[in-house]
């Protein structure tokens, strides 16, 4: 065997990428699993619009249930744009915000595509650019990834879901709440009486992903 055909056989085909079929078992443990609500223990809960606690899963989270449902070399991620849209100076401090396209890709070649945005606020204006396009990969990946369906972060969008996980989040006594392949929220034995239910479900809220590095 010469220097060249040796070189050949060692390198990788990483043109594969992207036309590998998942088997049949594969396919069925996937949607499976993309169909099962996350637990509440990788749910955290933070404030955000009208000073509201929602829930929500952390950047590295998502990555790590990501490698469990698809395999640590069954997916991959492309960023396809990224642009600075504003840096202003405040106090002496630069305020930066970014946005960036972001397109997951699994082996087989499905891929979903979304846009994720950073804001960062720092005395050096490196850091602050750094910081912002950093947080716009991070909430560009999320966002793709709740795509593909209710375990990587979808099932957050249900907005009765979201509240119960919070409130089970604020009473540690409560059970911990496992996840589920059905549509029904955890349970939560200690729920506030159902007129102050309703005025809660009649206020509009927004859910914004966090910009974690």
């Amino acid at each position: 065997m010469d220097n060249n055909e040796l070189s050949s056989t060692a390198q990788p085909n990483y043109h594969l990428f992207g036309k590998v079929e998942f088997n049949d078992e594969e396919k069925q443990r996937i949607t499976r699993e993309l169909d099962t609500a996350p637990s509440q223990q990788d749910l955290q809960t933070r404030v955000a619009f009208g000073k509201s606690k929602v829930a929500y899963m952390e950047a590295w989270k998502v990555i790590e249930i990501a490698n469990k449902i698809f395999g640590f070399n069954g997916w991959s991620s492309q960023l396809t744009n990224m642009k600075t849209d504003f840096t202003d100076v405040i106090g002496g401090n630069y305020k930066v915000g970014a946005t960036a396209i972001l397109r997951v890709t699994l082996k087989d070649g499905t891929f979903h595509e979304d846009f994720g945005f950073g804001i960062a606020i720092n005395g050096c204006k490196g850091l602050a650019i750094e910081n912002a396009r950093k947080g716009a990969v991070s909430d560009a990946r999320k966002r793709v990834l709740r795509i593909f369906g209710r375990a990587l972060g979808n099932q957050l969008y249900q907005q009765s879901y979201n509240q119960q996980i919070v409130a089970n989040k604020a009473n540690p006594q409560l059970p911990p709440t496992l996840g589920s392949n059905n549509n029904q929220p955890p349970v939560n034995n200690n729920q506030q009486p159902q007129q102050q239910q309703q005025q809660q479900q009649q206020q509009p809220q927004q859910y914004e992903d966090d910009f974690d590095f």
